[in-house]
């Protein structure tokens, strides 16, 4: 447990903040996307129920046809979706460096906007500097990808107030730690 008076809340931005966050954003709505439009669960005379292990390959990748084995890069954005990486290292190191924090459950415009709500204060993202896994990169153009990770949920990374200096302690400290806090920087 995290004593009181150490733990970051929604509340304790500040005027002149940079946002930082670590993580990619975007690939776990990216995989529930690419399960409802494949299909997935659904039984008729069109498509096949599928499995978790299975996808349906048709016209532009996705849609009727025969099952395929999941193709790896899918494979990581539906297991990003399932399988949320805890991000505990990361807070722990940023813990003494951050004014505030908060999971991107229900999407980084939402869930920043409760630390803005909760500060009083307001906040710039600069859509083209958010971290953006490999993947979520070569399987969605620039308009999907800036729809997915700017209100996409459920990637669990940590939209980070806090001072421009801090930054590169908190990253040096991490390399000391060896949990990696990759801090980008997304805006003010």
């Amino acid at each position: 447990f995290v004593r009181e008076d150490a733990a970051l809340r929604r509340s304790a931005a500040q005027i002149g903040d940079i946002v930082c966050v670590t993580g990619t954003l975007g690939d776990a709505a990216a995989g529930l996307r690419m399960l409802r439009d494949s299909g997935f669960g659904t039984r008729n005379s069109e498509k096949q129920a599928l499995s978790p292990d299975t996808l349906y390959r048709g016209g532009g990748g996705m849609g009727e046809g025969a099952p395929l084995a999941l193709v790896p890069e899918l494979a990581a954005l539906i297991a990003r979706l399932n399988r949320p990486t805890p991000r505990i290292a990361q807070g722990l190191i940023l813990a003494s460096r951050a004014h505030a924090c908060i999971d991107v459950s229900d999407g980084l415009v939402a869930d920043l906007g409760h630390i803005c709500r909760a500060s009083g204060v307001g906040a710039e993202v600069d859509a083209d500097a958010l971290p953006t896994s490999p993947v979520l990169a070569a399987r969605f153009g620039r308009d999907d990808r800036r729809a997915l990770q700017l209100a996409g949920g459920d990637d669990y990374s940590s939209p980070i107030s806090r001072a421009a200096a801090v930054r590169r302690r908190a990253s040096a400290a991490s390399s000391r730690a060896q949990a990696r806090v990759c801090m980008m920087r997304a805006g003010k």
